[in-house]
C-alpha cells in the first residue's frame, strides 16, 4: 500500500514489473519511466489517476482487474489520455478503449466542462458507449423507427391542442393499438416519400 504518494519518476525497469493487489492511495507518478519488459498491474487500485507522462513502454502491458477511481481531479483527463496513447503505442486495444472511456468520463465530471458539452457527452455515452458499441446505435435507430409514428402523432396533437386525444391511447387494447400503429406507420411513410 502506497498511502501518501508513489513516485517512480525516471525509473528504469529492465525486467518484468508486476504490482499485485497494490493500493495507490495518493498521487502516483511513473513520469519519464522506462519499462523494457512486461508491465503487469493485477488487482490494483488507483485512487488518483496515475501519471505516465513521457514514459516508455516496450513490452506487453496488462491492467487486469485494476480499478481507477479518480474521475474528478483536474489532471484526470490528461493522465487517462496519456495512458490511452501509451496503450496505442504498444497495440493494446482493449486497454486503449478502457482509458479512452475513463478519459471521456473524467472530462464529463470536470467542473469547468460546459453543460452543452456534458449533454453531448451524456448522449455519446448512452447511445454509443463512447463509440465502442455498434449495437447501441443500431438499437437506438430501430427504436426511433418504431416510435416515430407515435411521436409524430402525439406531437401533432400537442401542437394542434388535441390533448384529450392523447389520453385515448391508454384506453386502446393491444390489437386496437397495433391496428392504429399500422395506420400511423403507413401515414408517416407516405409523408416521408
Amino acid at each position: 500500500t502506497f498511502c501518501v504518494e508513489a513516485r517512480f519518476k525516471k525509473a528504469e525497469f529492465n525486467d518484468k514489473v508486476k504490482f499485485e493487489k497494490a493500493l495507490f492511495d495518493g498521487e502516483t507518478s511513473f513520469d519519464f519511466a522506462s519499462f523494457q519488459e512486461q508491465l503487469t498491474m493485477l488487482n490494483d487500485t488507483f485512487v488518483w489517476a496515475p501519471s505516465f507522462e513521457n514514459s516508455e513502454l516496450r513490452g506487453r502491458v496488462n491492467f487486469h482487474n485494476t480499478s481507477f477511481i479518480d474521475l474528478t481531479s483536474p489532471k484526470a483527463p490528461q493522465h487517462y489520455g496519456v495512458l490511452k496513447s501509451l496503450m496505442n503505442s504498444v497495440s493494446n486495444k482493449r486497454e486503449e478503449r478502457r482509458f479512452y472511456v475513463l478519459e471521456q468520463e473524467s472530462i464529463y465530471y470536470q467542473p469547468e466542462t460546459r453543460w452543452t458539452k456534458k449533454l453531448i457527452s451524456l448522449c455519446y455515452r448512452w447511445f454509443t458507449g463512447y463509440g465502442l458499441s455498434y449495437m447501441r446505435p443500431l438499437c437506438t435507430l430501430l427504436a426511433i423507427i418504431i416510435l416515430s409514428p407515435i411521436i409524430f402523432e402525439v406531437s401533432a396533437n400537442l401542437l394542434t391542442g388535441n390533448i384529450e386525444y392523447i389520453g385515448d391511447y391508454a384506453a386502446l387494447g393491444f390489437s386496437d393499438f397495433l391496428e392504429h400503429y399500422k395506420l400511423m406507420m403507413a401515414f408517416t411513410l407516405d409523408n416521408i416519400a
